[in-house]
């Protein structure tokens, strides 16, 4: 739990680096919403919300082999949702990446695929 001392300003910039024990291992989590009876927001006969995530970072073998292809695919979420400064942020991610890639241009191959509305 990460708790905020009494009386402190927080007047600039922080950053919270969290670092897993076993990144590796996979993970699931899964939350329950109830709704009163008088809340608005319900739209169907059912009070209770669920939703779950699974976490799963896979391992990547470290290629020794400098001839080997590699084919680099950056997913971008285009759809309504992120509309506005969700792409420029997602632009601005993708040229981060691509200029600090440190690879060898001739074996190396990046695809950009967008999805959504």
């Amino acid at each position: 739990m990460v708790e905020l001392v009494d009386n402190v300003l927080i007047d600039r910039d922080f950053i919270l680096a969290i670092t897993l024990k076993s990144a590796n291992l996979p993970r699931i989590s899964n939350e329950t919403l109830t709704l009163d009876d008088d809340s608005n927001t319900t739209t169907s006969n059912n009070h209770d919300s669920q939703a779950c995530m699974l976490t799963f970072y896979p391992r990547f073998e470290i290629l020794t082999n400098s001839n080997e292809q590699i084919e680099i695919i950056f997913i971008v979420d285009v759809s309504n949702s992120m509309d506005g400064s969700h792409v420029q942020q997602a632009k601005q991610l993708a040229h981060l990446f691509l200029t600090n890639l440190e690879v060898d241009d001739k074996n190396t191959y990046f695809n950009v695929v967008t999805f959504g509305s």
